[in-house]
């Protein structure tokens, strides 16, 4: 991967509380500078895109357990 965004990562996580059921992602930079504003995400294919717009890989992708649970209902999904 040859791009401005190289070793960049996204991290999910509740925005407030697991309880709220309101997800952000943050986009970090190689250093672990935050690259931009919270964006909200609700479900797999919003994090997805995000990975497609950043090139990051997703096995990079950092996701909590709560947020993947509420990622996982929204989506209709179950992940490992």
């Amino acid at each position: 991967m040859d791009s401005a965004y190289e070793g960049h990562t996204i991290r999910v996580r509740p925005a407030v509380d697991a309880a709220a059921r309101e997800l952000t992602a943050q986009v970090y930079d190689r250093d672990g500078r935050a690259v931009g504003a919270h964006v909200p995400v609700a479900t797999w294919t919003q994090v997805e895109l995000l990975e497609e717009k950043y090139h990051v890989r997703t096995e990079t992708t950092q996701v909590e357990a709560d947020a993947r649970r509420i990622l996982d209902e929204n989506s209709g999904t179950t992940t490992a």
